[in-house]
């Protein structure tokens, strides 16, 4: 749910040239989701599965 929200947000501010969410799965580690897109350079990453499963047990998201 908190992917869809942040690919929504990218959109709608109309900076999916520059901005690409990227949804891996649970455990999977940062570094091996990166090695799958090797041709791209990353000028940030932000990464936070804690807070984003505590808001959505939460109904924040709802």
């Amino acid at each position: 749910m908190c992917f869809n929200y942040a690919k929504k947000n990218v959109e709608q501010n109309n900076l999916s040239d520059l901005i690409k969410a990227v949804k891996v799965p649970q455990k999977t580690l940062l570094m091996d989701a990166l090695k799958e897109e090797s041709e791209i350079t990353y000028d940030f990453c932000l990464c936070d599965p804690p807070l984003a499963n505590q808001m959505e047990a939460q109904g924040v998201n709802s």
